[in-house]
């Protein structure tokens, strides 16, 4: 089965139609609420490794938005020495896309990050693989740390996984979110099956 009509596929067209729904019947006023429990406090202190997860990459190989925005985030941690060395995750999440983690590099270097300063994951497909390909990078680490980037709603997510693997996090989500309401809606569920499925995975 093609990736495109496979069970990702399905689920993120149930969340499409979830989120039109809830907008039909204005409960969008409702998101911040459902929101509110998966956002983590800050916690930018100086650390060994900025790690940096994709949030996609287009059919055409640009970076999306989000992902844009956790590179630039980064990089400004970078720059004001909280790190010395910068992590970029992220690998295809299909076979007819491509690696992220080679486009978010481009972007840092082009913002000014040299590179002998960074480190490119680009085998990883998920979160959970995210956490498992950097913890691997990290291994020779006695006490690993990272002060990790992503969005706001999936750094919960991410942290648990993280964690899991040994690794000690410390936390810095892109500032806000950028997104329509119904967008966010999307977001909020998205996490909410994420980290039931985590769950019983036991990647959590």
């Amino acid at each position: 089965m093609p990736w495109g009509r496979g069970p990702r596929y399905r689920v993120e067209r149930a969340l499409d139609g979830i989120s039109w729904a809830a907008a039909r019947l204005g409960l969008l006023r409702l998101t911040p609420w459902l929101a509110r429990p998966l956002f983590v406090a800050e916690d930018v202190r100086p650390q060994p490794f900025i790690v940096v997860l994709c949030g996609g990459c287009r059919f055409n190989g640009r970076l999306s938005e989000s992902t844009c925005a956790r590179v630039e985030h980064g990089v400004r941690l970078f720059e004001q020495g909280l790190a010395p060395r910068l992590i970029l995750s992220g690998g295809r999440w299909a076979p007819h896309r491509p690696a992220c983690a080679p486009r978010m590099q481009a972007l840092a270097l082009a913002l000014g990050v040299p590179p002998e300063a960074m480190i490119v994951e680009n085998r990883s497909a998920s979160t959970a693989e995210n956490a498992r390909e950097v913890a691997r990078l990290l291994r020779a680490e006695a006490a690993p740390s990272i002060l990790l980037v992503t969005g706001p709603l999936h750094m919960r997510r991410a942290k648990l996984c993280f964690e899991k693997l040994g690794v000690h996090v410390a936390c810095a989500p892109t500032p806000g979110t950028g997104h329509r309401s119904s967008l966010l809606v999307k977001e909020v569920l998205h996490e909410y099956l994420g980290l039931a499925y985590y769950r019983a995975h036991r990647w959590i």
